[in-house]
């Protein structure tokens, strides 16, 4: 069987050509009331104006489509992507998951059992390499059943605790560090050592007692390390391998928005400069639920200083837009380099499209010019701002892509990841071993 992509099925839908066994999940509405028929996971045959057939279910998308009143007419242009039943099952089992762990460990009320695991986080500079930090710990707390608390990051131009929290609000559940003052704290030191994820999904994480460590530190990890703990052979106890299967169960993507919204809450100064933004343009309604009216790309492109690179995005993002037909959409932006924006604004409105960018106050830089003039306060309005996307285009290699990724698909499970340059675990199923 030859799979497609989620955008190529899209475009198979959307520009009416002969559509055999594709990967996708269908919502189909008719009739006068365009009431939606129930959801059907789907290998779909369509050939002429032959009628869609179910088969299998063969993948994690759903998109839902408009066709006329008869059900034998070609599928209509609107496209919407939203998570199918079975990644809504998924999603919810991650909901409860956390749901439970914070009511056994809020303020570190059940600490004593399990041990405790160190959470250090920063924001607004270096957002992605400090947050994964964070959610690593957070991930192992889950799965280890272990009380996460958190601590300020000791890390250089970051920005300090009172603007962070200014701008992104902790959780009041979440227990500070100050919790294990007198406790000694074993210290990993994980960092980008070739052999860390072997290490950890072998290191007996959820072992607090004599042979273990009370106390965990895991160091500056700033992947997707415990991922690892999701592994068939991790060295966990039966619970704690089951809570790592639930909590990855859509891959670490999912999984880290999830732990995001756990733990933190995005200002209001961040938040309403984007809403605003797309209200005006009719894509959100005013109490921020998607209208579903138009179809929304959100694209992150990291130059890295190299405007060349712009270029890998050209193709992915015309493909996305002429799977729409003659339907309209919104391309929503974020860049390390403004110089871009005026080409992608003509590729953009050429489709008749819109484009979206935040608002921006100033210049404010990291500690390399490569993030670019808005790496503060800007970076969060712009995580926002495409956390609204149905479909994504993303840079490899960046952890900022990946955290725009999480709280997009922390909103929508269904949305649909593109990395360009290279392949992502960010939707990747945890199914793999780590030989320990």
């Amino acid at each position: 069987m030859n799979m497609v992509s989620p955008v190529q099925l899209l475009a198979m839908l959307a520009t009416n050509v002969e559509l055999t066994q594709a990967a996708g999940f269908i919502r189909r509405s008719g009739g006068r009331g365009h009431e939606d028929a129930p959801l059907y996971t789907a290998q779909v045959d369509v050939v002429g104006n032959s009628r869609v057939q179910v088969q299998p279910k063969i993948g994690p998308w759903h998109v839902r489509e408009r066709v006329g009143v008869a059900y034998n007419q070609h599928v209509s242009t609107h496209l919407v992507v939203s998570a199918s039943p079975s990644t809504q099952e998924s999603s919810e089992a991650v909901r409860t998951l956390l749901d439970t762990y914070i009511e056994r460990h809020a303020m570190g009320k059940q600490a004593s059992e399990n041990g405790f695991v160190v959470g250090v986080y920063g924001c607004p500079k270096q957002l992605g390499n400090r947050l994964h930090e964070f959610l690593n710990a957070f991930a192992v707390a889950v799965i280890t059943d272990r009380t996460l608390v958190w601590q300020y990051t000791k890390q250089g131009n970051v920005g300090s605790l009172d603007y962070c929290d200014s701008l992104m609000h902790r959780q009041a559940w979440l227990p500070s560090a100050e919790t294990i003052k007198d406790e000694y704290v074993h210290n990993f030191n994980w960092n980008y050592q070739p052999a860390r994820m072997k290490e950890m999904a072998c290191a007996e994480l959820d072992d607090a007692g004599p042979k273990g460590h009370p106390v965990i530190n895991l160091g500056v990890i700033e992947q997707y390390e415990s991922f690892s703990l999701a592994a068939d052979d991790a060295k966990l106890s039966t619970e704690s391998k089951k809570r790592a299967k639930t909590l990855f169960a859509l891959g670490p993507g999912f999984a880290f928005g999830s732990l995001s919204t756990r733990a933190f809450t995005l200002d209001g100064s961040i938040s309403n400069s984007s809403q605003h933004s797309l209200q005006k343009l009719g894509f959100i309604s005013g109490n921020r639920n998607h209208t579903a009216q138009e179809l929304s790309i959100g694209m992150h492109i990291r130059t890295v200083g190299d405007q060349s690179k712009v270029s890998m995005f050209q193709q992915p993002l015309t493909d996305t837009m002429q799977t729409l037909g003659d339907r309209g959409c919104q391309v929503l932006l974020a860049t390390d380099n403004d110089a871009i924006i005026d080409s992608i604004r003509q590729l953009v409105e050429a489709r008749k499209c819109n484009l979206v960018v935040s608002e921006v106050d100033g210049t404010e830089t990291s500690f390399s010019e490569e993030h670019g003039k808005h790496a503060g306060v800007g970076a969060l309005r712009d995580v926002d701002l495409l956390s609204n996307a149905d479909v994504l285009l993303l840079s490899c290699g960046s952890t900022f892509s990946e955290v725009i990724a999480e709280w997009t698909l922390a909103k929508n499970p269904g949305a649909v990841i593109q990395t360009v340059g290279c392949e992502s675990e960010v939707t990747k199923p945890p199914q793999f071993t780590m030989a320990c």
